[in-house]
């Protein structure tokens, strides 16, 4: 029987002091997909170790999507990661999406200079 899995893109924040191990650490229970030194990360984990995660040395709170990530005055920098860590969790509408590079109404992205010649 296989079990599935659900993979959270959580957001973590970190000690400053002990953010580098706090993050070898959740290394070894999810993937850490971006970090913005020094105090946040991404991380993929198993909806099953969140809790693993929190209770890591270093780490001051876990958010996964759906709540507020409240990080006390965060920088310019921090604020923009933190929407864009809040962003990727929403439905997308992108007008064509799916359909193919030539479907009636839409163009094909131009070829590459120098590329082959058009076989027409």
């Amino acid at each position: 029987m296989t079990v599935n899995t659900v993979v959270v893109d959580a957001l973590v924040w970190l000690d400053r002091q002990r953010a580098s191990r706090a993050l070898r650490k959740l290394g070894r229970v999810g993937q850490v997909v971006q970090v913005l030194p020094p105090r946040l990360a991404s991380v993929a984990v198993p909806d099953d170790a969140v809790s693993r995660v929190s209770a890591t040395d270093g780490v001051r709170a876990v958010f996964t999507p759906g709540e507020p990530a409240v990080v006390p005055y965060p920088s310019p920098a921090e604020a923009l990661f933190i929407a864009a860590w809040a962003e990727r969790s929403q439905p997308k509408d992108r007008r064509g999406d799916g359909l193919d590079w030539d479907a009636p109404g839409y163009r094909p992205p131009d070829k590459p200079p120098g590329g082959p010649p058009d076989p027409t």
